[in-house]
């Protein structure tokens, strides 16, 4: 029992760091992307609460609301990817964005943000 109790607690801990990381860049996006920043925060935030109350529990089946909640984080999470590959325009253009290290990544010019303002 211990080791699942204390299993759920660091994944309900990790959830919310994810949670944090969008919600902190939440705040320096443009609209169409901070709306996007907000779900995945709380889809997150969701998670680790799932996380602990399973901790409680001890199993991630009961009480039979339990594994909706969960059924419905894994929902929520197909959403952010495919809300992800929306922003990007395509699976190849995101596949070809991922493909890039992060730090080779070129900002966006300031004549494509005006135009996706409009």
């Amino acid at each position: 029992m211990e080791i699942v109790y204390y299993g759920n607690i660091i994944e309900g801990i990790f959830w919310i760091g994810i949670s944090l990381i969008f919600f902190l860049s939440a705040c320096k996006r443009r609209e169409p992307h901070r709306l996007f920043c907000i779900y995945g925060g709380m889809v997150f935030l969701l998670s680790a609460g799932s996380d602990f109350y399973e901790a409680q529990t001890g199993a991630w089946w009961e009480p039979w609301w339990l594994i909706l909640w969960n059924a419905g984080c894994g929902i929520g999470v197909g959403g952010i990817i495919f809300w992800y590959i929306k922003i990007n325009g395509s699976w190849a253009a995101t596949r070809a964005k991922l493909r890039q290290p992060v730090f080779r990544r070129k900002p966006p010019k300031q004549e494509d943000m005006k135009e996706q303002d409009k």
